[in-house]
């Protein structure tokens, strides 16, 4: 069977810029996530970037004599932006029993975790993510009764 390029293999706009839920394993929560590098995601981190360029080499990294606090200052912006334009909501997270509230601030340390920032960077960098095919047949899936006895919400999926 024949796949249509625009309907079946191209991403869905409107999930890439209001999100879509996936199910991180290896943190037991879910994410609203939208597509990494998103226009909004990229205009925010230049302007809150920009005191910081004269730093970067010609290859994307640090030159050598860059202070170590301007690294972790860096680091926090990247933290801060990714929290307000790419991890969208979050679900099923947990600090010292409760859950801990969808607010920019906890999102930003939830992400200064490397691992975490890595598994939602790859959840929004990942096509299938934001395909509405994908999104569909999961819907229908969800609906039937699996062997398997599938706890994970209809709305996420794991990340790959």
């Amino acid at each position: 069977m024949t796949k249509d390029f625009f309907k079946d293999l191209c991403t869905d706009k409107t999930l890439e810029a209001e999100g879509a839920w996936v199910y991180l394993p290896d943190f037991e929560g879910s994410v609203k996530v939208a597509r990494w590098g998103n226009p909004k995601y990229q205009q925010a981190l230049t302007a809150q970037l920009k005191p910081y360029r004269r730093y970067g080499d010609k290859r994307g990294g640090w030159k050598p004599d860059t202070p170590e606090s301007v690294k972790k200052e860096a680091e926090r912006i990247t933290a801060s932006v990714t929290a307000e334009h790419i991890l969208l909501d979050i679900k099923d997270f947990y600090a010292d029993g409760r859950p801990i509230e969808n607010t920019v601030e906890n999102k930003t340390r939830m992400l200064i975790e490397d691992d975490f920032f890595a598994q939602v960077q790859e959840a929004a960098s990942y096509r299938e993510t934001f395909r509405a095919e994908e999104r569909e047949e999961e819907a229908k899936n969800s609906k039937k009764p699996s062997a398997g006895g599938s706890t994970t919400p209809p709305e996420t999926r794991k990340a790959s």
